[in-house]
């Protein structure tokens, strides 16, 4: 197996993924001829695993990189984000940024606000933007409320707009207003990865980014594709493997509150910020992982999950059935509890306690 250690790219914590290269001792292996691409990119480790149906790719899926970088990236002071960010009215955009803003804002609708990439400047106030993740005193933190904190993070007041000329403008309605894609540009570079290797004729294939994964196939060995999720231990512990996914023509996407957090003033502040009350979240879910057929909806539902909490979501997943969940909560004394969706629970094939 091979650990994928947890990152931070822009203020966002990225789950824990390890993958399991031997064979299940159920069914029979039979080899397939793999590829492997991996390195460094978005500020996390990367994996691409590809069967050499589609031939060798790797030229074709640093671009994609590179052009998410220029689309999205908080960290390339020149990106299409950054530039929208500086503007006090418009900025030219790409059109990769201008779909990764409509993607956003249908699952902003259906999860009612839930997951808002509009949130960045609430990021920024409480420490957890690119600059670090040390805020400011907790006193001194003056959080809007009501309407004001409705300006301040309103996505629906940043929209699209093309010009005859072909030049595609996202317009602010207040000069304040900020994106952050953090909670779906991963998800969605995966999706991009899976679509250039279907489109080459690939049929297996693991796409790893930052812990985003999209699967489809089987592994080298002939077997579904097998994937450790952590468990979620603060950030000074040794990490462990908590549960085992067989994952095949399946995206997943995990999010997190249990690494990315600082302590200030006795008071411990995750990096999650609820777009409802401008505060970091409170509640008892740790992590919560999505199972979806795109990586891109898996990663904003995940973000979104983590602010709704446990009553949130399984509510949410009522209303919405065709997605699948497993979610880990402290409960008393420092253990553990757990749920898993209906649709998932055939693919765990293990749990640690």
């Amino acid at each position: 197996m091979r650990p994928v250690k947890k990152v931070i790219f822009g203020g966002r914590i990225f789950a824990s993924l390890i993958l399991f290269w031997g064979a299940s001792s159920c069914r029979r292996s039979v080899s397939v001829p793999m590829h492997v691409y991996s390195g460094y990119a978005q500020g996390t480790t990367f994996q691409v695993t590809y069967d050499t149906l589609a031939g060798i790719l790797d030229r074709e899926i640093s671009d994609i990189f590179s052009k998410m970088d220029k689309a999205c990236s908080l960290y390339d002071s020149n990106s299409a984000i950054v530039r929208f960010n500086r503007a006090v009215e418009k900025a030219e955009v790409d059109t990769l940024m201008a779909s990764v803003l409509m993607l956003s804002k249908k699952i902003y609708q259906e999860t009612h606000g839930a997951f808002n990439p509009a949130v960045f400047p609430l990021v920024k106030m409480w420490g957890f933007g690119p600059q670090g993740s040390q805020g400011p005193p907790i006193s001194s933190v003056v959080v809007p409320t009501g309407d004001s904190l409705k300006s301040l993070i309103n996505l629906e007041g940043i929209f699209l707009d093309t010009t005859e000329d072909g030049k595609i403008w996202c317009h602010k309605k207040v000069p304040h207003l900020q994106l952050d894609f953090n909670g779906i540009a991963q998800g969605y570079t995966v999706d991009l990865i899976c679509g250039l290797l279907e489109k080459k004729g690939a049929r297996n294939y693991l796409v790893e980014v930052g812990g985003e994964v999209r699967a489809s196939g089987l592994n080298p060995q002939g077997q579904p594709w097998r994937i450790g999720i952590e468990k979620p231990t603060d950030h000074n512990l040794e990490r462990q493997l908590y549960a085992v996914v067989n994952l095949s023509d399946m995206a997943m996407a995990t999010s997190g509150s249990y690494r990315k957090f600082y302590i200030q003033e006795g008071v411990r502040r995750s990096h999650t910020i609820s777009p409802f009350t401008g505060r970091p979240v409170t509640h008892n879910l740790l992590s919560v992982t999505v199972f979806c057929s795109t990586c891109a909806r898996a990663d904003a539902l995940a973000t979104a999950f983590m602010v709704m909490g446990n009553t949130g979501t399984l509510s949410w997943l009522r209303q919405h059935p065709g997605y699948e969940v497993f979610m880990i909560s402290s409960g008393y004394q420092q253990s553990y509890i757990t749920y898993a969706s209906e649709g998932i629970k055939s693919r765990l094939e293990a749990i640690r306690p």
